[in-house]
């Protein structure tokens, strides 16, 4: 092994094989975008926030009110996430999606202590994602007074714009790659480097030289 691991030496290394480098990040970039754009299937969501609360008689005082409307949080997701509810949005839009398919796809969820709770679909196909999403408020609105009574159901956030997932940590992490095996190449060419540019090699190689050039 004749090459110094040198700053020198790197610097060197890199600029003669500049164009390996930039072909190593080039492959890692290709290929997360060749997976993404032929083989990964993508997915889509859209989502929304209603308000559940229910109607408080004039004796009821409003402290309890919003306590037991609270305790009923668990009972209103499980509702919205049934089986039954998401049949409904599958026989109004006569999707051929399995039932068991459109319940896993959706969420639903809400923050400790508060009334208001958020509704996601993910699904592959977008204009069904956006379909779905509209439907499924709407049977919502309609289902839950029905189900609880004097609970009323008050759209915040209406079904917000599909959207696609956003893969820009993973071109990133590619690149990462794409650097850190061009730095392993430049370091592995560099110590095995058999080509003599200078005195001190060949006095490190301990052979006498007459001149130099």
């Amino acid at each position: 092994m004749i090459g110094k691991l040198t700053f020198a030496n790197l610097w060197d290394t890199f600029k003669n094989n500049i164009i390996a480098v930039i072909v190593i990040i080039g492959l890692t970039l290709g290929s997360v975008t060749l997976y993404y754009n032929f083989i990964y299937t993508p997915k889509y969501e859209s989502s929304a926030q209603v308000l559940l609360n229910t109607k408080e008689s004039k004796k009821t005082q409003q402290t309890e009110g919003l306590k037991a409307n609270i305790q009923l949080m668990s009972t209103y997701t499980a509702v919205i996430k049934s089986g039954s509810m998401l049949d409904l949005v599958k026989k109004e839009l006569k999707l051929k999606t399995p039932l068991n398919q459109l319940v896993a796809n959706t969420t639903v969820e809400s923050d400790l202590n508060s009334l208001v709770v958020k509704i996601t679909y993910t699904g592959t196909d977008k204009k069904a994602v956006s379909q779905t999403m509209e439907v499924l408020v709407k049977k919502i609105q309609k289902e839950i007074p029905k189900t609880f009574g004097e609970t009323s159901v008050k759209i915040v956030e209406h079904p917000t714009e599909v959207r696609g997932e956003d893969h820009l940590g993973e071109y990133f992490f590619a690149i990462i790659i794409g650097v850190f095996l061009s730095a392993i190449m430049i370091l592995l060419l560099t110590m095995f480097k058999k080509t003599i540019t200078s005195k001190e090699q060949i006095e490190d190689m301990e052979i006498d030289f007459l001149n130099e050039f």
